[in-house]
């Protein structure tokens, strides 16, 4: 059952709710061309609401960044890598995460840890050819008050993207 105010679950929600109308075409008694129609309409209209996560101002939190992490860990081997997430390294023992992003300028190693709440981020922002800039913060989610705002929104941008298209792809191969 997806739980309407709670939003740590966004890909998991889009693949149940995938999984409810695989299993709706499957059990239905209709025409197998009518099945096939009606589930590829619902499906369009959960790609629409999929893209409409791309285009919102959603602030990734913790537990968004420790699912996208772990679907892309587990479903592209071995370094867990997809689009702009370079890396990803499970402790399966110690349920920590860690992963490297990387797109235009600028790199971010986040580390998730049980039992910590939040998680860290290190960011490397390529200014120049002889001027980097680095910082580490600390937060709960991609946005941080006077820290580095602006490269916190720009890699929430591309993670949310990254997200977004994550389960566009996944769902996109049923239709």
């Amino acid at each position: 059952m997806i739980e309407v105010n709670n939003c740590d679950r966004i890909i998991g929600d889009f693949l149940e709710i995938n999984a409810d109308i695989v299993q709706s075409e499957t059990n239905s008694k209709l025409p197998k061309f009518i099945r096939k129609r009606k589930s590829k309409k619902t499906r369009n209209k959960l790609l629409k609401s999929a893209k409409k996560i791309k285009n919102s101002n959603y602030i990734l939190t913790t537990e968004n960044l420790r699912e996208l992490f772990v679907y892309v860990y587990n479903n592209y081997p071995p370094k867990g890598q997809y689009k702009s997430i370079f890396m990803v390294k499970a402790d399966e023992e110690a349920k920590n995460i860690e992963a490297v992003i990387s797109f235009d300028n600028c790199k971010a190693i986040i580390t998730i840890e049980k039992g910590i709440s939040g998680f860290d981020i290190s960011i490397s922002e390529k200014k120049s050819d002889n001027y980097t800039e680095s910082c580490n913060i600390h937060c709960n989610s991609l946005y941080h008050d006077n820290v580095r705002s602006e490269i916190l929104e720009k890699i929430n941008r591309k993670l949310l993207d990254d997200l977004s298209n994550y389960v566009i792809d996944i769902i996109s191969s049923y239709n």
